[in-house]
């Protein structure tokens, strides 16, 4: 089977949208410290040893404000692009199997959640957090292109998947928080569908249907679920190590998108409870 890893969007605050005629856009040329410390992080927690390997089009900003992704604003990474250049996630869902690969390496750390296999096009962000709080919280959404000819109930041999990890002091190993929460199933076109979990999935159109093809409100991508939630107990004041990866299994020309921002609450401090 092969199994890919891509189109996330993530965010700890869920702003909603008014349902307005914008279009998803992204800003490319910043580099990761500046997206991390400006974009990702909000108040409760410190970062550092921020590094990102994958191709300089694969990551990002963007603003969802007006669109159906359900997230305002955050970071954009990609196996693909983030360019505006039709093979980005730019609305609306025009083309069938829109993408383009990046020309990364794999990585054979995340592979391990794939059963070993060999890996293409990585995108990896990864830093080191202090969490002044006692949980932490991250909601995201998960979107492919692959939907809906490689999800079930068609037997594609092609499964893509999400991982969130963190790592730290209470937790054993790499643990990877991006699950349903349902089930604690891992997020993936084969357990988020029409089919499986239905309850968590949107369709958007197949690259030639109305009103999705000709209205910049939806984006490129064929399906995506609803904004989902990873949560993890930390210690406060503790170093925490969080891993972003994007990355596929197939030499298929493939968008994959993962879009993010975060902030910690400070219980502990009796600070406003952002929730």
């Amino acid at each position: 089977m092969h199994t890919n890893i891509k189109h996330i969007f993530i965010s700890l605050l869920l702003i909603s949208s008014t349902i307005s005629f914008a279009q998803l856009t992204t800003n490319t040329g910043i580099n990761p410290q500046a997206l991390v410390q400006n974009t990702l992080i909000g108040p409760g927690v410190t970062v550092s040893n921020i590094t990102f390997n994958g191709s300089p089009s694969s990551i990002g900003s963007f603003s969802g404000t007006g669109t159906n992704l359900g997230i305002a604003n955050g970071i954009v990474m990609t196996t693909g692009t983030v360019f505006d250049n039709g093979s980005g996630p730019h609305g609306p869902n025009n083309q069938a199997g829109a993408g383009q690969t990046n020309g990364s390496a794999g990585s054979t750390l995340l592979s391990g959640i794939i059963g070993g296999e060999q890996t293409y096009d990585a995108a990896i962000l990864e830093f080191d957090f202090i969490p002044y709080s006692d949980t932490v919280r991250f909601k995201y959404v998960f979107g492919s292109d692959e939907y809906p000819e490689f999800a079930p109930p068609n037997n594609s041999g092609y499964n893509d998947v999400f991982g969130f990890f963190i790592a730290g002091p209470g937790i054993t190993g790499l643990q990877n928080i991006a699950r349903l929460p349902n089930n604690g199933s891992i997020v993936s076109i084969n357990n988020v569908n029409e089919i499986t979990n239905p309850t968590f999935f949107n369709f958007n159109g197949d690259g030639t249907s109305s009103p999705y093809n000709s209205s910049p409100f939806y984006i490129q991508y064929d399906g995506f679920t609803d904004v989902l939630e990873a949560v993890s107990s930390v210690q406060c004041g503790e170093t925490y190590h969080l891993i972003r990866g994007s990355f596929k299994c197939s030499v298929r020309r493939d968008i994959s998108l993962n879009i993010g921002s975060c902030r910690c609450w400070r219980w502990s401090v009796g600070l406003r409870n952002f929730s």
